[in-house]
């Protein structure tokens, strides 16, 4: 699985390469390996966290940030991706968490919901003891027994394999294990 989720950014990078010296280079070429570098760092953060042997006295380098980061850091997922996803809500309240692993957490999530789902609606709300904020795609969704499973490791849900060839079944996984680290639910 790994090898072949490495094979598909390295071919792109190897096809514009070639076509960059046949016909010079673009803008749309650059960012064309841009993307695929993007995808292999991506790839590897989350191969490195996942077999990253977990502290149990010290689970996260937990700090606290405030509503000004976290809202700021919600924005860029709408910047990252236009239109794709909407925002309810917005923080008033600091957390304690891990900015790099929070962001990856979300990254995976929001990925997941915009891939299967075309779309991600994210609430944030603040009005209990801890702060939730929930994503929700409109995609298909998945059966019972296969939502008992999507934070296995290399698991894909059948109806995911079906929609997209790319994916190792490592995100939600990933997820699962920050989310434990950073002492939070998911």
């Amino acid at each position: 699985q790994v090898v072949h989720e490495l094979k598909t950014p390295l071919a792109g990078l190897k096809l514009h390469v070639q076509l960059m010296k046949r016909t010079g280079p673009s803008e749309a070429t650059l960012e064309a390996i841009d993307e695929s570098v993007g995808r292999i760092d991506r790839l590897f953060d989350d191969i490195v966290l996942i077999n990253r042997p977990v502290n149990p006295i010290k689970k996260a380098d937990l700090e606290t940030l405030g509503p000004d980061w976290l809202n700021s850091f919600a924005r860029s997922w709408i910047d990252e991706h236009p239109g794709k996803i909407e925002i309810i809500g917005s923080f008033q309240h600091s957390i304690l968490s891990e900015r790099k692993r929070l962001e990856i957490l979300f990254r995976n999530l929001i990925g997941n919901a915009i891939k299967y789902g075309e779309r991600a609606i994210v609430t944030i709300d603040e009005s209990g003891p801890c702060t939730e904020i929930s994503i929700r795609d409109e995609g298909p969704g998945i059966s019972i027994a296969e939502s008992r499973l999507v934070f296995e490791e290399f698991h894909r849900a059948e109806d995911a394999k079906r929609k997209s060839a790319d994916g190792l079944g490592l995100g939600l996984s990933l997820v699962r294990k920050l989310a434990e680290e950073l002492q939070a639910e998911v």
